[in-house]
């Protein structure tokens, strides 16, 4: 009898497993269905063009962005060796596939940039990585290909506004050469001009300066030609020509940039100012009767002191604008009524006097003070002479207030997204250091927010990218008033930005909603576009301690922000 209970009982459990088993195995399923269906989303809505290709080359699958950045549909591709399509130049067909045989031998490659010919044949520059996986049992390439096209043009700006900035500073070097003639000045200059131009290698340049002609060795009449008047005091006395040898494509005045105009007038109108400089200095050199109508005339500071005592004994009309004040006030007076007070502190001697050791002829930093408080950043230049049986120093105090701000801005430019005015990618990796620093010595973790615009390849696609632009901009304005003032605004990408919080430890939900507020609200007032605009963003933060890195956070921002444009953005039509 006890038996038969027994057995009994393990009859009617049976089934109960066999029921739990079941069940088991029906949520390990959707578990996997799931995954395999997130897996497939991000696939195919990554901004990236991913596909996969067996080790011979053959494409095997791709994904949307592939396609678009292809101009091949899927079907085109499969089956479909990269080695035998046009998509590569041959020299590049050679190079993707040393590439492909470090993959074969298990080895990941890249970033590598090559230039594909989409199926329309227009080039698109792309960015390159490969790496071998398994699937199943088969071993295949993964490769990720990166349109890099606005990185490219970015790149190309800042180049030419590079070489605009270059030729500026290579006319003050040379301005600045002791003792170099105005005819020596003006050769040097022609012969770098080409260098400044979009197409150095056919460009060609000629200044004219009163009856004087300077040419580079290349110069040809051209009717390709940018000129610009060289002035001095309102007069026209010469002019910049700079030429092409060939003619080539129009683009905004001619062949020429809309900033070679601009560059071309500035030095124009810089060698004026130098030619006049050139040409006081020159006479003061050649005589001595005219010396004090040329001391007032010139556009440098100029003052006489004793050597012994400072006091100044002259100075000219340049010098009491720069400092504010009257002749009256200065004659007589200690040197040291034209520097700050803090540079007489501690028995120090501003550079002026310092040429009392012999250091004549070399240009030293220092800052004059203006009567109402102005700082003066200038170069000193200062030689001893005798004058009426006394030893005095006669100085040149240049105002290089234009230079300091071409430093400044060549700094920012190098650091801030010439659209928004916001911190580029190039400035990061220095803010991120900082920020873990200053995070590690007071224990305050740090927030990010990574926020991208949605359907933004649809707005330049349907309405230009002047209008894209626009929408960027705007778009940095919201965020930049819905953050702090300690809060850093980056501009990430082409329509992503990265919010840095410091001493936050993930309070973003707040910030988050001040700015899709404000968005709401200006997509109700003002609306740009025929559907509101929407943002997605993704949020995490770091803390001293936590294991993570720097760059682990910021792919987990980045993968929660696309986990948010994926569930804001309607479904792809089945």
């Amino acid at each position: 009898m006890g038996s038969g209970r027994q057995s009994g009982v393990g009859d009617r459990d049976e089934p109960r497993s066999l029921r739990e088993r079941v069940d088991q195995l029906e949520q390990l399923n959707a578990q996997l269905k799931d995954s395999e269906e997130r897996l497939q989303i991000l696939f195919e809505r990554a901004p990236d063009g991913y596909y996969l290709s067996d080790l011979k080359g053959t494409f095997v699958d791709g994904n949307a962005a592939a396609e678009r950045i292809t101009g091949y549909k899927k079907g085109e591709l499969i089956g479909k060796s990269f080695l035998k399509l046009k998509l590569l130049s041959t020299r590049d067909v050679l190079r993707a596939a040393s590439l492909l045989a470090r993959n074969v031998l298990g080895r990941s490659t890249g970033p590598d940039e090559f230039t594909l010919a989409r199926k329309n044949g227009t080039p698109v520059p792309v960015e390159i990585q490969t790496h071998p996986v398994r699937i199943g049992n088969r071993r295949l390439v993964l490769g990720i290909a990166r349109d890099i096209t606005e990185r490219k043009r970015v790149e190309h700006q800042l180049r030419e506004r590079m070489k605009e900035l270059q030729a500026f500073y290579s006319l003050a070097e040379i301005a600045e050469k002791v003792d170099i003639s105005l005819d020596e000045l003006c050769q040097e200059l022609t012969d770098i001009l080409p260098r400044s131009w979009q197409y150095e290698d056919i460009a060609c340049a000629k200044i004219v300066v009163g009856d004087r002609e300077f040419r580079t060795d290349n110069f040809a009449e051209s009717p390709w030609r940018q000129s610009a008047p060289v002035r001095v005091r309102g007069v026209a006395i010469g002019a910049i020509h700079v030429g092409y040898l060939d003619e080539r494509p129009e683009e905004d005045e001619g062949p020429f940039l809309k900033g070679e105009r601009r560059l071309i007038d500035a030095l124009a109108e810089r060698l004026g100012r130098i030619t006049e400089r050139k040409r006081t200095e020159q006479a003061l050199h050649a005589s001595e009767e005219r010396y004090h109508t040329l001391f007032d005339e010139t556009s440098d500071g100029i003052a006489l002191a004793e050597a012994d005592t400072g006091t100044i004994l002259d100075c000219n009309a340049a010098l009491c604008r720069m400092v504010e004040r009257d002749k009256t006030e200065l004659l007589g007076q200690p040197q040291s009524i034209l520097h700050p007070p803090q540079d007489w502190a501690g028995g120090k001697t501003p550079t002026f006097q310092q040429h009392r050791a012999g250091d004549a002829g070399r240009p030293l930093q220092e800052t004059l003070i203006s009567k109402s408080g102005k700082m003066v950043p200038v170069e000193i230049r200062a030689a001893r002479v005798e004058l009426e049986g006394r030893t005095c120093l006669l100085g040149v105090f240049r105002n290089v207030s234009e230079r300091k701000q071409f430093e400044e801005e060549l700094a920012r430019m190098a650091r801030h997204d010439p659209l928004t005015g916001t911190l580029n990618c190039y400035a990061l990796q220095e803010l991120l250091e900082r920020e873990a620093s200053r995070s590690e010595r007071y224990a305050h973790p740090i927030s990010f927010l990574m926020i991208d615009v949605n359907r933004f390849k649809e707005i330049n696609d349907r309405f230009g990218h002047a209008m894209g632009d626009k929408v960027l901009q705007a778009i940095a304005t919201v965020i930049q008033h819905n953050i702090r003032d300690a809060d850093i605004l980056v501009r990430y990408g082409g329509d992503e930005f990265l919010v840095i919080l410091p001493e936050t430890n993930g309070e973003t939900d707040v910030v988050k909603g001040r700015i899709l507020a404000e968005v709401a609200r200006r997509n109700a007032a003002n609306p740009l576009l025929e559907f509101p605009v929407t943002l997605a963003i993704g949020s995490a933060h770091w803390s001293p301690g936590s294991g993570q890195t720097m760059e682990q956070v910021l792919a987990e921002t980045d993968r929660l922000m696309y986990e948010d444009k994926r569930k804001s953005l309607p479904a792809p039509a089945a």
